[in-house]
Formats: C-alpha cells, sequence, structure tokens
C-alpha cells in the first residue's frame, strides 16, 4: 500500500486502507502459508484479463484512485 500512497499523495492512507478493505479481506486460505489480501469474489471482475499479477495490482490501483479520488 505504501508505494501506491505514495505515487498518489492526493490520497490519504487511511483512505486506501478503507477501499481495500471494502474489496478484499485478508485471510488464511489452505494454500497460504499466512493470512494474505484476497479479493472478494463481487470484486473479482477488476482482475478479469490480466493474470499477471502487476497487471492485476495495476487495475485494483486504478480502482482504488477513481473511486477514492471521486
Amino acid at each position: 500500500m505504501l508505494p501506491f500512497v505514495a505515487a498518489h499523495p492526493e490520497v490519504s492512507k487511511r483512505q486506501v486502507e478503507l477501499k481495500i478493505a471494502e474489496i478484499a479481506e485478508k485471510e488464511k486460505r489452505p494454500e497460504d502459508a499466512g493470512k494474505v489480501w484476497h479479493v472478494k469474489v463481487e470484486f473479482e471482475y477488476l482482475l478479469q484479463g490480466g493474470g499477471a499479477m502487476d497487471v492485476q495490482k495495476g487495475i485494483i490501483y486504478n480502482y482504488i484512485l477513481d473511486i477514492v479520488c471521486q
């Protein structure tokens, strides 16, 4: 999250935290070594069209930026 906040100083860290909590949940699933963020089912459409994690992060970052800056 810090790289996102650093790249977009117009968005507060708290706004980003709230949006991430809205679209994802931190949990440990059987395939995970520990707790990690997983996008909630209702927001998985944001990940479609890109297979690379960097692409997925970019889509979610843009979504957060668009929503928070409205």
